[in-house]
């Protein structure tokens, strides 16, 4: 009898669930996503109950006419997720607002882009 089993596709990582170690085991895939899975919840309910969510520092939000601009920052979502801008990021609203899209898809992505830091505030 084999303490093995083989993993389904289906299966997924249970948030509140860690891996018990013992000497001798083989680790595979499901192990090391399962652990991920453990320390990710165990992090975003660190956030989410002890900090709350909102802007923790940077993000600054600036316009230049119909360009909008976000300086570097930290954020945590309300699921406790942390949202890190590492680089100042600028939007211009008339490209995103011409683009053609359904009523219920926004994505802002396309026009996203690297400011230049000279015109960075």
């Amino acid at each position: 009898m084999s303490i093995f089993r083989e993993a389904s596709v289906t299966s997924r990582p249970e948030p509140f669930k860690r891996v018990r170690y013992s000497l001798g085991m083989v680790l595979g895939v499901d192990e090391f996503e399962q652990e991920q899975a453990y320390f990710l919840e165990a992090n975003r309910r660190h956030h989410r109950t002890l900090h709350g969510y909102g802007t923790v520092c940077g993000l600054h939000v600036t316009h230049d006419g119909l360009e909008v601009q976000v300086s570097p920052g930290l954020a945590v979502s309300p699921a406790g997720s942390e949202i890190r801008i590492p680089k100042a990021q600028c939007a211009r609203l008339d490209e995103w607002l011409s683009q053609e899209r359904s009523d219920v898809e926004f994505d802002l992505i396309p026009v996203l882009r690297i400011c230049n830091p000279a015109i960075s505030h």
